[in-house]
This record gives structure tokens, sequence and C-alpha cells, in this order.
């Protein structure tokens, strides 16, 4: 399977970032991305039960949950309910609303960056990184099933640094000596031909 990865060569590019409110004093629900469901989340699961439960699809990667309520890690509330950012680290780009499936809870509501805004509504940010085979900036080994990066990009950590993703994805800065390429392999603890 090729590696994929955003180029963040344009340091203006960002993730998409949806926002979720989940009014609840009972009951379970479910999310849905790209037709992959969730386990079933009780009203009382934390921010790290929900980043588990969507980091266990099969087609996402990686999330970041944040609240505006740093005092409450729960992911639901009474009332207007709570409200969290859930930032998409990969897949990145532009991606598809999260759906729900209510089991119990009095109601979830998700806003995107198509979302209208208005009051204290807030909108979600529009994804901005690429998500293209080896970052677009290498070539596809597809019997080794990596990526053989151009010269000046390397592993990233899937948002831009250095990392261990094998996704050409990390632009290297070289002074022009001639190890650069070695010295960068060896911080990373991976062979220069990798890089």
């Amino acid at each position: 399977m090729p590696v994929v990865g955003g180029g963040w060569v344009t340091k203006t590019q960002v993730n998409e970032v949806q926002h979720l409110t989940c009014v609840a004093t009972q009951g379970y629900f479910y999310l849905s991305f790209r037709r992959e469901s969730t386990v079933r989340i009780p009203h009382t699961a934390t921010k790290a039960e929900l980043e588990a439960a969507l980091g266990g699809l099969r087609n996402v990667d990686g999330v970041k949950l944040t609240t505006a309520d740093p005092a409450s890690d729960l992911v639901c509330g009474p009332g207007a309910g709570r409200t969290l950012a859930v930032e998409f680290l990969a897949p990145t780009g532009d991606v598809p609303t999260l759906a729900y499936q209510l089991d119990g809870v009095d109601d979830i509501v998700v806003y995107d960056h198509d979302s209208p805004s208005g009051g204290a509504t807030p909108v979600g940010t529009r994804g901005t990184k690429e998500y293209k085979e080896c970052s677009g900036r290498g070539m596809c080994d597809r019997v080794a099933g990596a990526c053989v990066c151009f010269d000046g990009f390397g592993s990233s950590n899937g948002q831009g640094g250095p990392g261990d993703r094998a996704d050409c994805g990390y632009t290297m800065y070289y002074t022009g000596r001639l190890n650069d390429q070695q010295s960068a392999a060896a911080a990373l603890g991976i062979g220069a031909g990798a890089v």
C-alpha cells in the first residue's frame, strides 16, 4: 500500500477542523467517517476515549480533540451540551463531515467549514493540506511498500516535522555540505536511502 501524506512546502496549509456539540445526560452514540462507524460511544466518554474510537477507524490515521472548557474532559454535557474541535491530522485536505447516529443521547450537531456562521456557533476550518502518494515528493517502491524520497525531502511526522512515517513530507534544509543527508538520516534513526 502506498504511503500518503501532505506536502508542507506551503506553510499556510491547515488541517481540517470540525466542531462537534453533544447534548446528553444518558445514552450512547456512533460517529461515522467515509462509511466507517466507530464502536458504541457512551455519553460519559472522555476526549481520550473519543480520540481512540475515531483513531480505531481504518480510514482515520489521527485526530486531535480540544474543548473550549479545559475544566472538563467529557465529550457530552447537559443543557447546551459540550463542544469540542476535531482536528484531522490524517487524512489531510478537505475531508467529509463526520456523520453521527444517536442511541439515547439527546442531540449531536457537527459544524464543518460549510456550516453557516453566526452567533456563538463554531465554524470549522477547511483542510488545505494535500494527501498525495509520497507527499508528491518521492516515488513509491511498490515492492517494498515504501517511498523513495527526492533529494531534499525525508520522512515526516505527518505535520511537516521530521518523523517516522516514511512519506517524504519533511523538507530537509541543507547547508551545502555533502554529508547533510546522511546526518539527517542518522538523526531520524533511518538509512540515508530511505530519507
